[in-house]
């Protein structure tokens, strides 16, 4: 069994205002009394882009609000199983059969959201990991 968080995110303006030359753009900042998260389980937006704001062009003194990887993105659950079985061929050969499933009950494993602010699926989730997986092994020891 797998029961893990979410990976942080990095939300990011995509421009560069504060002329820094990222490639991604400066931090935004973060409107206060704003929940960044969008509480709607429904859907796959997972930010909401009314909880950041540009900081102000050209102004060298001020780096956006917003703390690097201070959001988490959507956490997974899932369950593993393997089932594995011995058979004695001679007295110093062994044939084992081993059969794995991942993610048994294939659960949605979402990745994380779109985090620059300028883009138009900002908070959209728009991928996943893959589904259930299976994989078999025959393994002679002599």
């Amino acid at each position: 069994m797998t029961k893990r968080s979410g990976f942080p995110i990095n939300v990011s303006s995509g421009l560069d205002l504060v002329r820094n030359q990222r490639p991604t753009g400066d931090r935004p900042n973060q409107v206060l009394g704003v929940n960044p998260y969008v509480k709607n389980t429904n859907s796959l937006q997972w930010l909401t882009a009314s909880a950041f704001d540009n900081q102000t062009p050209y102004n060298l003194q001020q780096y956006g609000s917003l703390g690097y990887n201070s959001l988490l993105g959507p956490g997974a659950f899932t369950y593993d199983a393997a089932l594995q079985k011995g058979f004695r061929i001679t007295e110093s050969s062994t044939l084992t059969f081993r059969g794995e499933a991942f993610n048994v009950f294939n659960h949605v494993v979402f990745n994380n959201p779109n985090s620059t602010l300028t883009s138009p699926q900002f908070g959209l989730i728009t991928s996943g990991s893959t589904g259930r997986a299976f994989q078999l092994a025959l393994t002679y020891a002599f």
